[in-house]
């Protein structure tokens, strides 16, 4: 899917069918470790990889219910259980291995980074976010229309709900009668009895997934300002129809079924749009361009005039014209590649205060169409460089629509050849005890080819008992190898080697992987 403003691709998403919708799911999980020295917990929530509890995750509220069911170690202590020294809010006090607790996932898998989770859980509604362990049990709105529709959904919510908790009215609830609201309300708490019958027993399982990312798009996006939402599919367009009817009554007319022979992403220039968001350099208008690199600690963007030289010959003009093309796109380009953490730009030098003033108030601007939370920090110096945080919940675009590269592993780079030579001769002596019946080398055609020519043949022949030789195995992507004993020659093979035998190694995987595998 796509989000379009001003007919500008400013938002993809990307959801496979067969995945199951994790972020803000609800979740039994299981507490497998407790980790004191950090202050967290490692839990199983039935997904394959284990999530990832802190300790500022665990709201008092959610404390004092596990203490009520006598559910902590301190509980069974005793003594600690009632107080509230500093003891009792250590993680320790709190979590035990086996222990069941209800949890939230707040962020996906990022990298080597497994699932986020929180106990502070928080139920989404079309009008409503229920909070139903927040300890202060106040009721909050963010209604935007003035004081006194905030009081009215305030008292609306005071008479009409039946649980505790804290609930936040969404800007969707401004204006909304009495028994729309009040419904809303009952939906919440239902959901919410659910999941706290099915709470504590059973396996680690999801309790409660969230609506899949059309629905979602439309029951926290979608507003009067959208013109159109157009979709190719007949069993969606139902669907999306009926939910709109639920959440959105009036708006339905909205939707509407795209059913030209013609593919929908092509048509409104959505497919180039994924093509750009998988490049590393973007193209700005004037000629310039911006180099993207997303890192596991941070997003790097690099701002370049390229053939750019400017119209009146003045190179801070120049730099300040691309500049400003650069804050508009690289805007774009966050929001539009789901990238999130710590962003670093490099803006080109500028000479003149004003011009720096300019791309910043351009650059804070463009963040603030951004629905995600963004925060500026202003430029430290004439230096150009401007760090954003951005709020990430999601894994970034990329990792939807690339794979690392089964040469280099996703580094970027491979290893020259004179490399993965001399790595050959380190792999052939660490294991020249196994290689007494003899040493196959199959290889990538270039690194077989530059093993013939390279002197490290013969020092191999020197450290390996028995007969060595080399061959071509196009199916290894470059520039990888294995080692294999041989027993029997092969017909097509040097007479002085057999036939492989035994995987020995593979120089694309870093060697401490290897000793692990």
């Amino acid at each position: 899917m796509a989000l379009l403003e001003d007919g500008v691709v400013v938002e993809l998403g990307v959801e496979h069918r067969s995945d199951q919708s994790v972020l803000h799911g609800i979740y039994r999980g299981r507490v497998q470790r407790v980790v004191p020295s950090t202050q967290a917990a490692f839990l199983d929530i039935g997904l394959h990889r284990n999530a990832f509890l802190q300790i500022d995750q665990i709201p008092r509220g959610t404390v004092d219910v596990w203490r009520e069911e006598g559910r902590t170690p301190d509980a069974e202590k005793g003594g600690a259980a009632n107080g509230s020294g500093e003891s009792s809010l250590r993680i320790e006090n709190m979590l035990r291995a086996g222990q069941p607790v209800l949890v939230q996932v707040v962020r996906e898998p990022l990298g080597p980074k497994g699932y986020k989770v929180s106990c502070d859980l928080n139920l989404q509604g079309r009008f409503f976010d229920f909070r139903p362990l927040a300890s202060t049990g106040i009721i909050t709105s963010r209604a935007t229309a003035g004081p006194r529709e905030q009081l009215r959904i305030a008292a609306l919510v005071e008479r009409r709900s039946t649980l505790k908790g804290e609930w936040v009215a969404r800007s969707t609830a401004e204006q909304r009668d009495e028994e729309t609201l009040a419904a809303d309300i009952t939906r919440l708490e239902a959901d919410w009895v659910e999941v706290r019958k099915e709470s504590l027993s059973g396996p680690p399982a999801c309790l409660r997934a969230d609506v899949p990312m059309v629905f979602r798009y439309i029951r926290d996006v979608l507003s009067s300002g959208f013109s159109v939402i157009r979709v190719d599919s007949e069993t969606l367009y139902g669907r999306m129809v009926n939910f709109i009817r639920q959440f959105l009554p009036g708006m339905e007319h909205k939707v509407r079924l795209y059913s030209r022979n013609y593919p929908i992403l092509e048509e409104y220039g959505v497919e180039v749009a994924f093509e750009q968001a998988a490049r590393r350099r973007v193209r700005l208008p004037s000629g310039g361009s911006i180099i993207i690199d997303q890192t596991e600690a941070l997003v790097a963007v690099d701002v370049n005039t390229g053939s750019f030289t400017g119209d009146t010959g003045e190179r801070d003009e120049t730099n300040t014209v691309t500049n400003l093309e650069a804050a508009v796109e690289t805007a774009r380009q966050l929001r539009l590649r789901g990238l999130g953490g710590i962003i670093v730009i490099d803006f080109i030098d500028m000479k003149e205060g004003r011009n720096r003033d300019r791309v910043f108030r351009t650059l804070q601007a463009e963040l603030r169409r951004d629905p995600a939370f963004t925060r500026v920090a202003p430029p430290e110096s004439r230096a150009g460089l401007v760090i954003v945080t951005r709020k990430r919940e999601r894994p970034s675009l990329e990792s939807a629509l690339l794979a690392s590269c089964p040469a280099c592993r996703g580094s970027g780079r491979v290893r020259s050849l004179g490399a993965v030579c001399q790595d050959v001769l380190v792999r052939a002596q660490k294991k020249s005890a196994e290689f007494t019946s003899g040493l196959v080398v199959r290889a990538s055609p270039s690194v077989a080819s530059a093993l013939r020519r390279s002197a490290v043949l013969s020092e191999i022949r020197t450290v390996v008992a028995g007969p060595v030789t080399i061959e071509e195995a196009p199916a290894l992507p470059e520039p990888q190898f294995e080692l294999v004993t041989g027993t029997t020659a092969p017909a097509d093979a040097d007479p002085r080697s057999g036939a492989p035998q035994e995987f020995m190694a593979d120089p694309a995987i870093p060697e401490a992987s290897l000793e692990s595998a």
